[in-house]
């Protein structure tokens, strides 16, 4: 009897904890940013190096006999760098959430923080909107905070998520 008791208290003790479908739903969103930043980076990248090789190549003849090439070199070098930026981020947001799916605390704290960066540029673009009196751009900010403040508010205070992380 002593033996199968022990046995019931490893299952217990060896149990993984289950992740909430809320955490599970944001770690997808977060693997969903990261196969469009990483779209949207290839893209840029191909348009670098087209401009890159375009005016090295002086096949823009109009622009580049009024000495312009340079200038479309540098635009090319500008968007590689954007794009390189784009894949360091495309790759935290991938490592944000495989952390958020294995219950990594530091996942949790990352997209809050996420969340609240969403937040204070929402609330910039709202204002923005409100200044040049564009409605979609208004109806769009708050959609942006509303969505972050969701995200935010669920891995902040939401009891069963705190229990799974802790």
């Amino acid at each position: 009897m002593s033996g199968q008791n022990q046995s019931d208290k490893k299952s217990e003790d060896c149990k993984k904890p289950v992740v909430p479908d809320g955490v599970k739903m944001i770690a997808i969103l977060n693997y969903i940013g990261f196969g469009f930043m990483a779209l949207f980076s290839l893209i840029l990248v191909f348009l670098g190096v087209v401009l890159i090789t375009k005016s090295s190549l002086n096949i823009i003849e109009d622009v580049t006999d009024a000495g312009y090439d340079i200038l479309f070199i540098m635009g090319g070098l500008t968007i590689v760098v954007f794009c390189i930026l784009f894949i360091c981020f495309a790759m935290f947001l991938f490592f944000v959430g495989k952390g958020l799916w294995r219950l990594r605390n530091w996942a949790r704290i990352a997209c809050i923080i996420l969340g609240c960066l969403g937040i204070v540029f929402g609330i910039k673009n709202f204002i923005e909107g409100l200044i040049v009196s564009a409605d979609g751009y208004i109806f769009l900010s708050l959609l942006i905070i509303s969505f972050n403040a969701l995200i935010a508010g669920y891995l902040l205070f939401n009891r069963k998520v705190k229990e799974a992380f802790s």
